[in-house]
This record gives structure tokens, sequence and C-alpha cells, in this order.
């Protein structure tokens, strides 16, 4: 993508820029997340919304399934979303979400803390920015349910 631009911009002096390679890798780095939004179903973006429903509203950057299943129950309540999400299948989604990276753990859990702390508890953070997700979202890049859209335009709102 960085080289392309070089022909495109026609430069006598053929160098690439550190401008020219962080657009390029932006454009990749967004075409790599939009593509993993794209395949997750259902359940897996009911708790991606969530969690952006945590960090832009309730601005927390970090979070455990407890908080963000929790979100999901009151936005259930609230509006007339039919797809109740039974929890021990939400909660296998989150740990799918931990398996395609697009959440992280926020501490590296000793033996010692794992018998402590059950997996519910343990604090993870988004690795995809909150802000490419409604963007994805809005202009159709990923596909979910008209519900789920209305819930992120009540997010940005």
């Amino acid at each position: 993508i960085a080289v392309s631009r070089l022909a495109i911009t026609g430069r006598e002096k053929m160098l690439l820029r550190r401008e020219d390679i962080e657009v390029a890798n932006r454009f990749l780095v967004d075409d790599s997340e939009n593509e993993i939004l794209s395949s997750l179903s259902v359940t897996d973006l009911t708790l991606i919304l969530s969690m952006v429903h945590l960090e832009k509203r309730v601005e927390l950057k970090e979070y455990n399934f407890e908080m963000v299943y929790f979100q999901i129950e009151k936005f259930i309540k609230a509006t007339e979303y039919k797809a109740a999400v039974r929890k021990n299948v939400a909660f296998k989604s989150f740990e799918n979400l931990l398996s395609l990276h697009v959440l992280e753990p926020c501490r590296k859990v000793s033996k010692r803390n794992r018998v402590a702390l059950p997996k519910h508890f343990r604090m993870v953070r988004l690795q995809i920015a909150p802000d490419l997700i409604i963007s994805g979202i809005k202009d159709g890049t990923v596909s979910c349910p008209t519900s789920l859209k209305q819930w992120i335009s009540i997010v940005t709102a």
C-alpha cells in the first residue's frame, strides 16, 4: 500500500515517508479488525457492544464478564430485544473473544490467583477501538440485527 502510493504521487525522488507507512499500517490494521468483526456471531457482537457501552457511557476501560453480562441484561429489559442471551452461552462467547484476541486479560493470572479468582471475574480489555466497532456497524461493514444497531445509536447519542 505504501509503495503503491509512491507511484500515484509521481514524486521525482521515490522515497517512502513515515506518513506513508503509517497510513498503510492503518489500512491493514483496520481491515483485519473489520474482518474479525464481520466473522463474529450475534452473541459475540452483543458482548462487544456491551463493552463499547461500558467504555463510552460508563467510561470503564477494564471490565469482567459479569459486568458485561449485566449490561446485556439491562439492555434486554429496557428494549424489546427478543434474542435473550443465556449466561452460559454468553460466557462461551466471551471465551471465544479471548481466544481470538479481541479481548486481552489485564493482568497475567498466576497459578496461585487462578484458584482464588473465577474466570467470570477476571478483568479484560477490548483490543479493537470502540470507534472502529461503531463505524463498522453504522456503515454496514459489520452486519448485526437492527436492535443491536439501535443500541449502538443510544451509546453514541
